[in-house]
């Protein structure tokens, strides 16, 4: 266990670097995985009691890693203004599952849950539904206070059950293509744009557009496909999940042609190298677009691309979904905290000025998204994303994140708003097999379809509920 800092202040803040005991039961659910004006609708700084509070705080950041030190930054203003409260974070040892969703799950089990926990995994509902995880309405109601006017739709749906929020958004992970503006220069190729709005970027022409800059073994027009399978009919106009109607639509023929089409990227257009190939154009780099070998990339993470050494920008996904339909292809991922239900209610006041603090003014909600390397916050304010947007651009030397900004507008989450709901864990189990060999090939998009259009309506998704 490693010790408490030495040079956190004396009042109000302390970060405990502390690894949690994975013991206990470990549930299913892991990863598979913004205008009103600042102050509209938003709460004044307030403090409800000067009882002295600690606030647990669990993450999947790891220690030493740039979250850890953000979240550093950002408690330390939080004290200023609530010297009372402490928050101590607990790191769960690294992004993702198997850390703080089954970490925070077994604490709970054992009683000593976390105050707050950042859902950067998935699956809730069981949460809510075992009372591991309290309603958040009922604060917001108290105080007047709208989430659907302070936030962007997506990550309140995301994180809804029949209107009742269960978790407080806080950051965007937003998908976008980077590329090589070298090698486009060099090409004489015009570069993609970042607006979502043009509709010039279509599928057709990016696949226009990969083809020319395409030379094989020596240089691919695009690195790799989009990795989220449920969220292939997006870049047609057509989402896999109707979450108010709890309908599938995996088999819609849009839906198919967006999945057919990443398949024929890579085996009939071969655009994308494959693997031998890959590495042989990476050479000694982590992959072919770092070595300077690769037109385009798809990335949720383009923070990752920091250190590459030429010229590099973002840029919007394409999309050919109906005339004057919204961009919505790819995916996003809305982080958002979830507040352990058994906890004191002096402590839930704390827990709800943070949460107000946060609400309060852009440049304390603008904390968060640089914590979990992102470039977007929640909010329906852009202004709320300011900070994220201007570190990214320090951060790599002058490329803009406008691209994934945007596309957090109206992209749906990762599986289309399934992955909240336990149940979306047999459906991943009944599809995986079956997804390998659709990567593989061997199974064509049409089959694929069917096969999972029937695990999701077998499966009922929300049939469990919350009681």
């Amino acid at each position: 266990m490693e010790q408490p800092r030495t040079d956190a202040p004396r009042r109000g803040w302390r970060w405990t670097r502390r690894r949690l005991s994975a013991g206990g039961a470990v549930l299913a659910g892991g990863t598979l995985a913004a205008c009103a004006a600042p102050g509209a609708n938003a709460p004044a700084p307030e403090s409800a009691s000067t009882r002295p509070v600690t606030l647990s705080y669990l993450n999947g950041h790891a220690p030493g890693s740039v979250g850890a030190e953000k979240d550093d930054e950002q408690f330390k203003l939080f004290s200023q203004a609530h010297p009372h409260i402490t928050v101590e974070v607990v790191l769960a040892g690294g992004p993702g599952a198997p850390g703080a969703r089954q970490k925070f799950a077994a604490l709970a089990a054992a009683g000593t849950a976390t105050h707050l926990a950042q859902n950067d995994w998935g699956v809730w509902l069981d949460l809510a539904r075992t009372g591991t995880i309290r309603e958040l309405s009922s604060f917001f109601k108290a105080d007047k206070l709208s989430p659907e006017n302070l936030f962007l739709p997506l990550p309140i749906d995301q994180y809804s059950y029949r209107g009742v929020l269960y978790a407080f958004p806080v950051s965007v992970s937003s998908d976008s293509f980077a590329y090589n503006k070298d090698l486009f220069d060099r090409e004489g190729v015009p570069a993609p744009p970042a607006d979502t709005a043009d509709r010039s970027w279509t599928l057709e022409k990016f696949l226009e557009v990969a083809q020319r800059l395409t030379k094989p073994g020596q240089q691919a027009g695009m690195l790799n496909v989009h990795a989220y399978h449920f969220n292939r009919g997006t870049w047609y106009g057509q989402t896999t999940w109707d979450d108010a109607k709890r309908q599938a639509f995996v088999n819609h023929p849009d839906h198919i042609k967006g999945q057919q089409f990443w398949m024929d990227v890579v085996h009939r257009y071969r655009v994308v190298p494959g693997a031998d190939e890959a590495k042989q154009l990476a050479g000694g780099a982590a992959n072919a677009f770092l070595a300077g070998k690769a037109a385009m990339m798809y990335t949720c993470c383009p923070l990752s691309l920091k250190d590459a050494q030429f010229t590099w920008r973002l840029a919007t996904l394409p999309y050919s979904g109906p005339a004057g339909s919204k961009n919505i292809s790819g995916r996003i991922w809305p982080h958002s905290l979830h507040v352990g239900k058994n906890i004191p209610a002096g402590d839930m006041d704390a827990v709800w000025a943070l949460f107000k603090w946060y609400m309060a003014k852009p440049e304390n909600a603008g904390l968060q998204p640089p914590s979990n390397s992102h470039q977007v916050a929640p909010y329906k304010d852009p202004r709320y994303s300011e900070i994220a947007q201007k570190e990214f651009e320090r951060q790599t030397g002058g490329v803009s994140g406008r691209a994934p900004l945007l596309t957090a507008q109206n992209t749906p989450p990762s599986y289309c708003g399934m992955l909240k709901y336990e149940e979306f864990n047999e459906v991943d189990e009944k599809t995986k097999d079956a997804w390998a060999r659709v990567e593989a090939n061997q199974l064509g998009a049409k089959d694929w379809a069917d096969l999972a259009q029937k695990a999701i309506v077998d499966a009922k998704l929300g049939s469990k509920g919350v009681t």
